[in-house]
């Protein structure tokens, strides 16, 4: 078994985000609601505001190269504070089974 480290996405790990999200959205349409189409035309900044929105958390491998990645938004009504979405996991093919 790979050994991982699993950290939230920051800033300086924002190209990256960018890539591993838009090769999501490219490969697998169907499993998301955003598109490649639409995303791959946003600017880097769309890509920071949801670093910045959503707790957002990475597989990185033993060389640091992101290799997976999900997004949990939590409710910020009362009543559902106890609710989170998971939204945008994905792993590359490559690593899927591994462990992360």
């Amino acid at each position: 078994m790979e050994a991982f480290t699993v950290r939230r996405i920051i800033e300086n790990d924002l190209d990256d985000f960018r890539k591993l999200r838009l090769e999501a959205l490219r490969l697998h349409p169907e499993a998301f609601g955003a598109s490649y189409g639409e995303c791959s035309q946003k600017p880097l900044q769309f890509f920071a505001e949801q670093l910045r929105t959503s707790h957002v958390f990475g597989g990185f491998d033993v060389h640091n190269t992101l290799q997976g990645m999900i997004g949990v938004n939590r409710s910020s009504l009362p009543k559902l504070s106890h609710v989170a979405n998971i939204w945008g996991m994905y792993v590359r093919a490559e690593k899927r089974g591994s462990g992360l």
